[in-house]
């Protein structure tokens, strides 16, 4: 019987700068989804790109990215399917998927109103608006996590396929 090594992971996240981006697992593409803009009389939203990066974890309820999600969760991600820090991007495609309630708890920081995808048996993922050095609007996934609670915030939109913007 032969042996098989285990497979090799697709990145060595100690060696990847905290801002670089991680690729959706199953497109390939640096994008999880889009968050279409959204206004009303009291709260106005950019539209802007939905981006996984590698990140850091200064503790808790600080940090952003695939090490602070893994480092702040690790104990209950393999209840929810995530064995290593490289399953942490699969996990957040699962919730960054068409049908997702956008949210917004009206949580306010330097950067703008920090959103919450929700897909309810899934977990949720927390998402920090920023602009890139050209000035374009995206979000970046600060954590994802499963709820124990209902959250209080405002429903603002539905996440779509790329093809239905």
């Amino acid at each position: 019987m032969s042996q098989t090594s285990p497979p090799k992971p697709l990145h060595d996240y100690c060696n990847l700068h905290e801002d670089d981006f991680i690729p959706h697992p199953v497109t390939g593409l640096p994008s999880y989804g889009l968050i279409p803009g959204y206004s009303s009389r009291n709260l106005t939203l950019p539209a802007g790109e939905i981006y996984l990066r590698v990140g850091k974890h200064v503790g808790v309820n600080k940090g952003f990215g695939v090490n602070h999600i893994w480092q702040g969760h690790g104990h209950e991600l393999p209840k929810w399917g995530c064995k290593s820090i490289h399953d942490v991007a699969m996990y957040v495609a699962t919730i960054c998927s068409p049908g997702a309630q956008i949210l917004c708890e009206f949580h306010l920081t330097a950067d703008g109103y920090r959103l919450t995808l929700l897909k309810s048996a899934k977990g949720c993922v927390i998402l920090s608006p920023q602009l890139d050095t050209e000035g374009n609007n995206f979000y970046s996934v600060v954590t994802a996590y499963k709820l124990h609670r209902s959250p209080h915030a405002t429903k603002v939109g539905t996440l779509k396929a790329k093809k239905e913007l």
